[in-house]
C-alpha cells in the first residue's frame, strides 16, 4: 500500500506530520508563545521534530526500537516553574 493511498483519509503525509508534531510537542509540555506556562519551543527544536515526524510518517524515520531508546535516555521535560528566567527557558537545548 503506499503512502497515498494510506493517507486519503487522513490528508497529506505532511499534514499527518504536522499532527503528530503538535501531539508531541504538547505531550512534552512546549509552548510556542512567551508568556504561556511551559517550555518556549526555539526553531531547532520546532524544526528537528517536524523533520523527524515527517520522516516517520513517511516510513523512512527512526524504527520503533530507536524511539524507544530516544525515549528513555530523555529525561521527563521541565516546566517554565523550574526555570527562574526566560533566558534559562532559552538555554534548554533539544
Amino acid at each position: 500500500m503506499s503512502n497515498e493511498t494510506e493517507f486519503k483519509n487522513y490528508g497529506s503525509p505532511e499534514t499527518v506530520a504536522f499532527s503528530l508534531f503538535y501531539l508531541i510537542a504538547k505531550s512534552e509540555g512546549i509552548v510556542f508563545e512567551k508568556g504561556k506556562p511551559g517550555v518556549l519551543a526555539n526553531r531547532k527544536w520546532i524544526l528537528s521534530s517536524y523533520a523527524e515526524a515527517l520522516a516517520v510518517v513517511r516510513g523512512s524515520g527512526s524504527t520503533p526500537k530507536t524511539l524507544t531508546a530516544a525515549a528513555e535516555s530523555n529525561p521527563e521535560p521541565t516546566t517554565s516553574a523550574n526555570y527562574s528566567s526566560d533566558s534559562q527557558r532559552q538555554a534548554r537545548k533539544y
